[in-house]
């Protein structure tokens, strides 16, 4: 099956996509549902910020953790009377260790003199609020992928385990839009540390945002404990409230059990019951239920994961208890040998994500495929893998069974992998099929043609190139009014063989040909010991530092002010140069020649006033924020940022309203950009007074005709921002 007849094919429903709230004018709040207040008091013994990013470190001496949700999704930020929200952005929540660091955007700072605003937490039902882009001058999450590493996760989520080792294998991933009983996605999964099946047991984790995922409060995994053999192969589901969870139960004895517990609320769950036994091995019992009707496939092999070939089958029921007979099921996917899958029905059509191994070799080779099927027993698969291993990365060794959802065109995936080290971890990705079954570009310019970067994809990961910002986007860099920025990037030092030059991040504005030195970063040079960080002029003339190089997670940063530029290791100053124009200090890169292998995790340019503002978290209610008639949306006050919002409806066909909003009349430029960097559509081009404004986009070009399917970008510039967001036409 050839890529066309893959989208002539593909007539799949579009899954309608909810809001997601924004901090901003217009957006009514009930205080009242926040059960916890607390003063924030910041003392500015400089001159007069406004719009500034004010540093807020939690610990157990002034926060209770126990009182926040368990990622801090329900934090809020207000003024004292609690009409003006503040955006923020969570850098760091780790309760086990009751630490914190968020970051809050608050609207003016006075110089010498203290402002109290308040934090609120303690509201289960809240929607999390934590936004990098509408905090910093400039974000990035790095959620997009590039290079040698096509559609892989550039890097693996956090996935808790009872074992302690975070490492897991089968997960498969339930994804709820507006929650279910708290939280968006629930993952049943099972540890497996270094390939270790002892720990193979069924466990829940959830979370809210896809990012950081924790085990339900009340919960303690796992479900069940080991039996005389080991568990394997988790399947969610949700079906009229009842959350069911499938596994396996490989016993000593040659026979597999396929289990079944059910759960109300995630949290309490009814034993284990038996509902099919079958002799040898059963692998990824994959359920969906269809038009009142639970249907089950799986593959039961007679020889293990080195077998020519293996049995392929479906069953169905009408409770998800008591099973019919085997139906015969075929794979048309010659020379490879099926092993573990997941199906999901979209608009009639069957698809599936399956791993399969060369005819010949073994299930430790395993990549990942794509296939459909009109009636669930006819399959045939697409020739090129979706996923496959990449070299020096987590998943170098072995792409794993694999969990998906399909909106309309999109694909979302969260799949096991393990490494050439042995471990066992699961990866987050997601893009257009298309994207995932045509071969992976190997250049730059296939890559990206003249494109800056983008943030569509998964977040956390090793890079190639980098370029961010360019002469036109976005032009972030530009002086600020009092001359000064900090960049920052979270970097993991991690030694490797790796002998390939990379030059992992580099943010520059259009004035680099002008200003020869204006850069400052970190490197490694061959012939230069690779045990201590290093940084260099726009010239790379590397000096060394004291600081030496070890695995874990470093925050570089460069402060820069009218007395010059230092650079930084976890808020230390280690170097400091003056041979540079302060005014334009732009260019941040982290390269590589010799063991430099890296991976990022948010980059951000705030902006940096000496003395730095000081916060101090107060006592629980200290602030008494009430609900007043004010508090409905006519009758707030705007918050002192621009907004840009989430575009409704998306995906859109063949129009879409997008908002965004000004605190103050400013020139604006609404445009609509594809993946390359192109204008598609200017929207809005001139004067917009202050408050709240809607443009539709017709799904049409600037010539009148109807844009392509995809996924594009829509980007808001002013004055003092450029903020862009995603949006998918589908036809």
């Amino acid at each position: 099956m050839n890529r066309a007849q893959i989208l002539t094919r593909r007539a799949w429903a579009i899954v309608s996509v909810c809001l997601a709230l924004l901090v901003g004018p217009g957006m009514a709040q009930d205080i009242g549902d926040w059960a916890y207040q607390r003063p924030v008091s910041v003392t500015n013994d400089g001159s007069t910020l406004t719009d500034y990013q004010v540093k807020i470190v939690l610990d157990g001496d002034n926060f209770d953790f126990a009182q926040a949700a368990a990622d801090g999704a329900d934090l809020l930020f207000t003024d004292i009377d609690g009409y003006v929200f503040y955006p923020y952005w969570i850098e760091t929540w780790n309760p086990a260790a009751e630490h914190a660091v968020v970051w809050v955007r608050v609207p003016e700072l006075p110089g010498g003199a203290t402002t109290i605003f308040a934090l609120l937490c303690g509201n289960p039902a809240a929607t999390a609020r934590s936004d990098g882009a509408g905090t910093f001058l400039f974000f990035s999450s790095f959620e997009e992928l590039a290079g040698a590493g096509g559609m892989n996760a550039p890097a693996p989520l956090v996935t808790p385990t009872y074992d302690g080792s975070g490492q897991v294998v089968h997960p498969d991933v339930l994804h709820v839009p507006g929650g279910w009983n708290g939280y968006e996605y629930w993952m049943g999964m099972t540890p497996y540390p270094n390939g270790n099946d002892d720990y193979e047991n069924p466990s829940i984790l959830v979370s809210h945002d896809n990012s950081t995922w924790v085990v339900p409060p009340g919960l303690t995994n796992p479900l069940v404990p080991m039996p005389p053999g080991h568990n394997d192969d988790t399947e969610i589901l949700l079906v009229d409230g009842q959350m069911i969870l499938y596994f396996n139960e490989t016993n000593n004895n040659g026979t597999t059990y396929v289990k079944r517990m059910t759960s109300s609320d995630g949290v309490t769950w009814n034993g284990p019951q038996t509902v099919i036994t079958l002799p040898n091995y059963v692998m990824s019992p994959t359920v969906i239920y269809d038009e009142g009707i639970y249907k089950m496939w799986y593959v039961r092999s007679t020889a293990g994961c080195s077998a020519t070939s293996q049995a392929f089958s479906l069953r169905t029921s009408v409770d998800g208890i008591a099973w019919d007979a085997e139906q015969v099921a075929t794979l048309d996917h010659a020379g490879r040998v099926l092993w573990h899958m997941d199906v999901q029905r979209n608009a009639g059509l069957y698809t599936m994500l399956f791993i399969s191994y060369p005819n010949g070799s073994n299930c430790g080779v395993t990549q990942l495929y794509y296939a459909e099927s009109a009636d669930g027993l006819a399959w045939t698969a697409n020739p090129n893998p979706v996923l496959k291993p990449v070299a020096s990365r987590w998943d170098s060794a072995n792409i794993y069974r694999a969990s998906y959802i399909i909106d309309g065109t999109w694909l979302r995936i969260w799949y096991s992998a393990m490494s050439t080290s042995g471990q066992w971890r699961v990866g987050y990705t997601e893009g257009d099929l298309e994207e995932f079954v045509t071969p992976a570009p190997v250049t730059w310019t296939q890559i990206t043609g003249n494109a800056t970067a983008t943030t569509d994809h998964p977040r956390t990961g090793t890079h190639g190139l980098r370029e961010i910002g360019a002469s036109t986007y976005p032009r972030v860099f530009a002086p600020l009014t009092n001359g000064d920025i900090c960049i920052n990037v979270w970097y993991w030092e991690g030694m490797s063989t790796t002998t390939n030059f990379m030059a992992l991040l580099r943010l520059w504005d259009s004035d680099n040909s002008v200003y020869l030195n204006h850069c400052i970063g970190t490197g490694i040079w061959v012939g230069t010991s690779t045990a201590y960080y290093i940084y260099h002029n726009e010239g790379f003339i590397y000096h060394p530092t004291t600081v030496p190089r070890s695995a874990g997670w470093r925050h570089l940063s460069i402060a820069s002010s009218p007395a010059g530029c230092e650079f930084r290791i976890d808020g230390t100053p280690v170097a400091t140069t003056t041979n540079l124009d302060p005014a334009l200090i732009n260019r941040f890169s982290v390269e590589g020649y010799l063991g430099g292998t890296g991976y990022f995790d948010d980059a951000y340019v705030r902006r940096y006033a000496v003395p730095e503002p000081a916060a101090l978290v107060g006592e629980v209610g200290v602030v008494q924020i009430e609900d007043l008639p004010g508090d409905e949306p006519a009758g707030q006050t705007p918050a002192a940022v621009v907004i840009l919002e989430q575009n409704i409806p998306n995906p859109l066909n063949p129009g879409t309203t997008i908002a965004f909003s000004l605190p103050r009349p400013e020139f604006v430029t609404l445009q609509i950009v594809d993946l390359r960097g192109r204008v598609i559509r200017t929207l809005v081009a001139g004067p917009r007074e202050s408050g709240r404004h809607e443009v539709i986009w017709d799904g049409r070009d600037a010539g009148g005709s109807p844009a392509a399917s995809g996924t594009y970008l829509y980007r808001l510039v002013t004055p003092e921002r450029v903020i862009g967001k995603k949006l998918m036409l589908v036809k």
